[in-house]
């Protein structure tokens, strides 16, 4: 595993988890998780403690603890504050708290999250308030919510198969993930939508 050239840098294994994800190897990507937890679990930088816990809650089990996980969510909203990328925080924390079953909390970031207009943390979201909000009962609402999340990954992010997906392919990666994880939970997992998975490295 690439990580290995340089384990203290965790760019690097921001770049595989997503992949993992994408190709669908569960094992290799908690196996990478539980690295991330053991190399950076105790970081208080923001950004590092971010991007270990987006890495760790792209799917609904990373094969670590949770609440380790949702402690470095937790240490990035609280010490990144202020910063540019503060509303992707925000959404690992509300990602954390779903995962949690914190629904009423998650809901609750989700809103914060979507008065940011940028097009991945609304993809992003979205896609977590609409489970929050079905796990709670409140279909009409959870419906609402992944229809939202739909129309941003189809009309605002490059299309599956795009020969450049720009400088935020990870979150692409996870954008999908995560609209697909509530297409599943919601209607069913005959409606995933596994073409991106297919045309995410052409």
């Amino acid at each position: 595993m690439s990580a290995k050239i340089r384990p203290d840098y965790v760019e690097i294994y921001h770049g595989l988890a997503p992949l993992l994800v994408a190709e669908k190897d569960v094992e290799a990507y908690r196996q990478l998780c539980t690295e991330m937890i053991a190399r950076f679990g105790q970081t208080t930088n923001a950004s590092t403690a971010d991007v270990v816990a987006k890495d760790c809650l792209i799917l609904p089990s990373s094969g670590v603890d949770l609440d380790s996980v949702a402690a470095l969510a937790e240490t990035a909203v609280t010490r990144g504050k202020g910063e540019t990328p503060y509303t992707f925080y925000v959404c690992a924390k509300a990602l954390a708290d779903y995962r949690q079953g914190k629904f009423q909390q998650a809901v609750a970031r989700t809103l914060e999250i979507l008065k940011d207009p940028f097009p991945y943390t609304q993809a992003e979201g979205s896609a977590v308030l609409a489970m929050a909000q079905f796990r709670m009962g409140h279909s009409e609402e959870a419906r609402a919510a992944l229809a939202r999340s739909e129309k941003v990954v189809q009309e605002t992010l490059p299309a599956p198969g795009s020969r450049d997906l720009g400088f935020d392919w990870k979150d692409w990666i996870i954008a999908h993930a995560l609209l697909d994880e509530a297409r599943s939970l919601i209607e069913g997992p005959s409606s995933t939508n596994l073409d991106w998975r297919a045309r995410s490295h052409e």
